[in-house]
């Protein structure tokens, strides 16, 4: 029998039924759960840890941990499963190259912190881990069985820059003598020319000396306990890799929980390894990750004020929509607010398109990577066979998400999938175009975007190469302003200054009653 995939933002659940799940996580964490006296389990993978203030459970819910571990669980509730016969494991977490905000924001290490503190609350033992690192991991979990297999996949998230570059060899390494033996220390230090490991009998002793000789990693181990609450206590000019390593596997609840929990912070990881090296390979993966970023540690603080985007333009086009999307991109002025893209062509030559129009624009034009930060002057095109969407974080900044959803309207990438998606942001003004292509897609969510409150057009007939979506939309009554193509850059421009004109919050609504729409 096949193994049935869980993908991001999904869970499953069987009853009695002995068959694998299987998953591929990242960044992403994914929770296993089993009843040992019903012979039940279910398996959940997310992407981020929470959901914005303004976020209500829909279709996307379990796409964050703090909404898909509890729904895990109530399906155990409903097959009358008791809290006694649970236990958990919690896989994936890693830190990889998947563009500077996510590193800098921690989203591995804070969807590790989600699942071991909802899983405490809930009383759920956690069984094992497999968290942390620089790899991601196959995970297969038999919910009639119980068991758990996983193995890593480094070779699919490489990371950028060089590991073993001058700046990011380790030198020397902090340790607590009863990390591991004695055998494993000296088998490492055969493999690893100019390496110097220094062990502690205790944490306390460990962070005392690293405060003053600043080690390039710090391994410890979380027999260690109370030394653990001292994580992140190093001040020196750098940040150090720290890695905790748990190499029995056992529950962690209550105050062990606790504090392990505490010294999950920025630029810490957790690890379950075989073997030394191992370990090292985690710290020299963080540490150039760490000189890859070239900045210091304040200038990567989540914590930071975020600058402010509170405009975003929207395109859509399909059929004729290339030349199109160039007339409109290089006439837009610098600085502006984002712009994303979507436009109906195959996974082949989408990066051939925004390279097409980064030549001719006074914008920042790129193929848009999963879980960067929406940053103004910059243009966002939608990967051909990826759907694009916006997702406001809890701080309300806002990432672009790459899914690989289901196709809407026939798309992937599809237009009104991007809509939909920034219609869920009210923070954010938005300006919307509909231009040339075939079909419907883009039409309705172009009609919900001006009833909140956008600033919507239409690219005419005479200048439309297949004159189909925009009729779409304006048979909808979804255009403030239908424009010939030479003007649509023109008319954008002139929506977004009006946006930062005090009382014209409502655009969509001004053009209505001044006779523009049509």
């Amino acid at each position: 029998m096949a193994d049935t995939q869980v993908s991001s933002g999904e869970l499953c659940f069987f009853f009695r039924k002995n068959a694998w799940m299987q998953t591929l996580v990242g960044t992403c964490v994914t929770v296993c759960v089993w009843d040992k006296e019903n012979r039940s389990g279910g398996m959940c993978h997310y992407r981020l840890p929470s959901a914005p203030d303004n976020f209500s459970q829909n279709s996307d819910a379990n796409d964050f941990g703090c909404f898909a571990i509890p729904n895990l669980l109530r399906r155990f509730k409903h097959t009358s499963s008791r809290l006694e016969n649970l236990t958990a494991w919690v896989l994936g977490g890693a830190q990889l190259n998947g563009g500077d905000f996510l590193q800098s924001q921690q989203i591995g290490v804070r969807n590790i912190s989600v699942a071991l503190e909802l899983l405490a609350v809930y009383g759920v033992p956690v069984l094992g881990v497999s968290i942390g690192s620089s790899e991601g991991r196959q995970v297969r979990f038999n919910p009639f069985s119980g068991e758990v297999d996983f193995r890593f996949v480094a070779e699919q998230y490489p990371l950028s820059r060089d590991c073993h570059s001058r700046e990011t060899k380790l030198h020397r390494v902090f340790t607590t003598l009863t990390a591991l033996n004695q055998d494993a220390f000296a088998e490492v230090l055969e493999d690893r020319d100019g390496l110097s490991i220094e062990g502690f009998p205790d944490a306390e002793t460990l962070f005392e000396e690293a405060s003053t000789l600043a080690p390039d990693a710090i391994v410890i181990d979380t027999h260690q306990l109370s030394g653990i609450q001292r994580l992140g206590g190093v001040k020196s000019g750098d940040s150090i890799p720290t890695i905790v390593i748990s190499p029995n596997v056992r529950a962690l609840t209550g105050s062990e929980f606790h504090r392990l929990n505490q010294a999950v912070g920025r630029y810490q990881f957790v690890a379950t390894p075989t073997t030394f090296n191992q370990v090292l390979a985690s710290a020299v993966a963080t540490k150039a990750w760490l000189y890859e970023m070239g900045r210091g540690p304040d200038l990567l603080d989540p914590r930071q004020t975020p600058i402010p985007v509170d405009t975003v333009v929207l395109l859509g086009a399909s059929t004729g929509g290339i030349d199109a999307l160039d007339c409109v991109i290089k006439n837009l002025p610098c600085p502006f607010p984002p712009v994303c893209i979507v436009q109906h062509i195959p996974s082949d030559y989408s990066h051939s398109l925004a390279e097409k129009l980064n030549k001719s624009s006074r914008l920042n034009v790129c193929e848009a990577e999963d879980g960067v930060l929406l940053e103004g002057s910059h243009v966002y095109v939608a990967p051909g066979g990826k759907h694009l969407r916006l997702m406001q974080l809890p701080d309300e900044r806002v990432v672009v998400r790459i899914t690989d959803d289901p196709l809407v309207n026939g798309f992937r990438p599809s237009v009104d999938y991007l809509f939909q998606s920034a219609l869920r942001i009210k923070k954010l003004k938005k300006v919307a175009a509909l231009m040339t292509g075939m079909g419907r897609d883009g039409a309705k969510g172009l009609l919900s975007l001006k009833r909140d409150g956008a600033f919507t057009i239409a690219q005419d007939k005479e200048s439309c190469a297949v004159y189909g979506m925009p009729r779409a939309a304006k048979e909808l009554g979804a255009v403030c302003r239908n424009v010939p193509l030479i003007g649509i850059a023109g008319a954008i421009e002139t929506a977004v200054k009006s946006f930062q004109t005090p009382g014209s919050e409502n655009l969509s609504k001004t053009a209505a009653m001044n006779g523009d729409e049509g």
